[in-house]
């Protein structure tokens, strides 16, 4: 019990550092790229806006980044040899650790789908961006800020109208938009949606929870006898998990691949990485007792 006390207050205490760390320099970053047309007040409320989103991808990236931050600290304090030397298994460790990060993790799915879309439709009407350029509703090019209506047949336009104001601000309207940005919608949004873009968004959400507790329990297994290392490896994995996952989501939505793989793909990778992760511990483990231990 008291085992399982240090480890989740050191998880979620380095998760909510590294959180905060990512939130501020994506606030700062988003404000600086909409400063130029921006007052700086609004700028940095745009900014600000636009963490969640952020934040929710990234989130994956950052426990994993966090278990190996706490890690590298029982490494550098000798609490690990200790942990070692009382016969606790390095996976038992990595399972709380992964624990924590499944429950920020879920949390960051609750967020994705109550804050996000409220959040980002604040920043673009802030950011002078409210409108959706265009949004395809029952074979018609519909222009959201004004309700330009285009028909077209081919590659040719053969009538432009207005929409009725009853019908601009109507729910399938905003569904279409919506769906049209499905990592910007809720999940009542992308469950009505019958796209592959949407369905791989929302299987994608599910997939990210799995994602953080995978890299997060690679992260708190003992990798490398020096904390720099530890930190460099645990940054490594989390990087190729999100490039995986955001090559395969553009993939998917590409039609190059099935929306399954697009959204499970990364998670895959993240499993092969802790089975690696397991046998290299395994490897150079002592068999017994504390022989072939080494201080760090």
């Amino acid at each position: 019990m008291r085992l399982a006390r240090l480890v989740l207050a050191q998880a979620t205490s380095w998760s909510a550092v590294v959180v905060a760390a990512a939130a501020g320099l994506a606030a700062v970053l988003t404000a600086v790229d909409g400063g130029g047309s921006l007052e700086p007040e609004a700028a940095l409320a745009v900014g600000a806006l636009r963490v969640p989103g952020l934040l929710v991808f990234l989130l994956p990236l950052l426990c994993g980044l966090a278990a190996g931050l706490a890690s590298a600290r029982l490494l550098a304090r000798g609490e690990r040899l200790v942990l070692e030397l009382a016969g606790v298994a390095p996976s038992s460790v990595a399972g709380l650790g992964c624990v924590a990060a499944l429950g920020l993790a879920s949390l960051g799915w609750m967020v994705h789908d109550r804050v996000v879309p409220v959040a980002e439709s604040l920043a673009d009407a802030l950011g002078g961006h409210d409108e959706a350029p265009w949004v395809f509703l029952d074979g018609q090019a519909v222009r959201v800020d004004d309700g330009t209506v285009v028909d077209i047949e081919g590659h040719a336009i053969v009538a432009v109208s207005q929409l009725p104001a009853d019908r601009l601000d109507g729910p399938r309207l905003r569904a279409a938009e919506a769906r049209q940005r499905p990592a910007r919608a809720s999940v009542a949004v992308l469950q009505s949606a019958d796209t592959r873009p949407a369905r791989t968004e929302l299987a994608s959400r599910t997939a990210r929870i799995l994602g953080a507790g995978l890299l997060a329990f690679f992260g708190w297994l003992p990798l490398a006898r020096a904390p720099a290392t530890q930190v460099a490896l645990t940054l490594g994995a989390g990087l190729t998990w999100a490039g995986a996952d955001l090559a395969l989501r553009a993939a998917s939505a590409q039609g190059r691949v099935s929306a399954t793989v697009g959204s499970w793909g990364a998670v895959l990778l993240a499993v092969g990485l802790v089975l690696v992760a397991l046998a290299w511990c395994r490897r150079t483990r002592a068999p017994s007792g504390g022989e072939g231990l080494s201080a760090p």
